[in-house]
């Protein structure tokens, strides 16, 4: 994984104040509310919240699979929603996505190598003699024997339909690569060698990640910047090591206090942070921070006026950004109250 020294690295992706709603009957679903993130070359980037903050949605807007309501995105400096269906069609060798189950995400009827060789015929990547040969090349890289061309998909287990989904996602050498949580429908047993896997691609080819998960290990484990999502709207982003040791936002706060530990005393002797209500529905946002009905230090500020996406220096002497009104310029913030374990 990377080191952390981002600011002399090109930038491979950047969003700028994506929003995407949908109208349904009796309203309007506000799916992304106004996000803004960057990730450089060589850099993994976790992006983590519950289930319906607008994970998924921002990946797909990433790779164009869906038109963004308001906002850009722009990859190796090419805003997309500028480029006509043929450029973006050209374009799309430079970015790919990996989706969480592979069982859907490749032709059930088509060979392990007729899937993988699409990518490269499309974009003339290799001469036709040659496509065999890279596919090959390809299944080795992912860890999977050549011969696994010859096979369909349904005669290969879940771990190894994904490795088949990276090698078709990396063939054409994408400068950028989303994968929308990987491991998510895979047995326990292979979810880390398909992490580690993805490591050692990206530590080897370079490629810029947007890494997908409500796994908070996974993310942890693999990111080096994580931002994290709450309805709609990235409430942090910071570095891995200063968010897991000291989350600036209440709800990254939250979020990591409710992640189950492995040793079951310590799980059942940390403090416990007491959250109130549930998640509102991305229908019927609330007024001002988005999680001040659930927020313990909410104020009026906070009931009223939505907190910008600040940066914010770390006594680590790295920065964070941040979208809350409590945090200061230095990145301090009162604490949040605990309740004792339950015995």
């Amino acid at each position: 994984m990377a080191d952390n020294t981002t600011d002399d690295r090109p930038e491979v992706l950047v969003v700028r104040d994506l929003v995407k709603h949908y109208r349904v009957h009796g309203g309007t679903v506000r799916s992304v509310d106004g996000v803004n993130l960057t990730i450089h070359r060589g850099e993994i980037v976790g992006l983590v919240g519950e289930s319906g903050s607008g994970k998924s949605t921002i990946g797909k807007m990433v790779v164009s699979l869906i038109k963004p309501t308001a906002g850009e995105v722009e990859i190796d400096g090419v805003a997309m929603s500028k480029l006509s269906r043929r450029r973006l069609r050209r374009l799309r060798k430079r970015f790919n996505i990996v989706f969480q189950d592979p069982g859907s995400s490749i032709n059930p009827r088509g060979t392990v190598g007729s899937a993988i060789a699409e990518p490269l015929r499309i974009h003339r990547i290799v001469p036709s003699a040659k496509v065999e040969e890279r596919v090959h090349e390809l299944l080795e890289q992912v860890g999977l024997r050549p011969d696994t061309a010859a096979r369909f998909p349904h005669e290969l287990s879940g771990g190894q339909r994904q490795r088949v989904s990276l090698a078709r996602a990396l063939a054409a050498g994408p400068d950028l690569l989303v994968a929308d949580e990987p491991t998510s429908a895979l047995d326990v047993s292979v979810q880390a060698s398909v992490l580690n896997l993805i490591a050692d691609l990206q530590k080897d080819l370079g490629f810029a990640c947007l890494f997908i998960s409500h796994d908070l290990s996974a993310i942890e484990y693999l990111a080096d910047r994580i931002a994290v999502m709450y309805l709609g709207r990235i409430v942090e982003v910071s570095d891995r090591r200063d968010l897991f040791e000291r989350p600036l936002h209440p709800y990254a706060d939250v979020l990591l206090a409710a992640a189950p530990l492995a040793d079951p005393v310590e799980q059942r002797e940390r403090e416990r942070i007491p959250l109130r209500g549930e998640i509102p529905s991305p229908m019927d946002p609330p007024s001002g921070c988005h999680f001040h009905p659930r927020c313990p230090l909410a104020t009026e500020l906070c009931r009223t006026t939505a907190p910008e996406l600040r940066t914010v220096t770390r006594d680590s002497g790295r920065t964070s950004e941040v979208a809350c009104h409590l945090v200061a310029d230095d990145g301090t913030r009162p604490p949040l109250p605990v309740a004792s374990a339950v015995a």
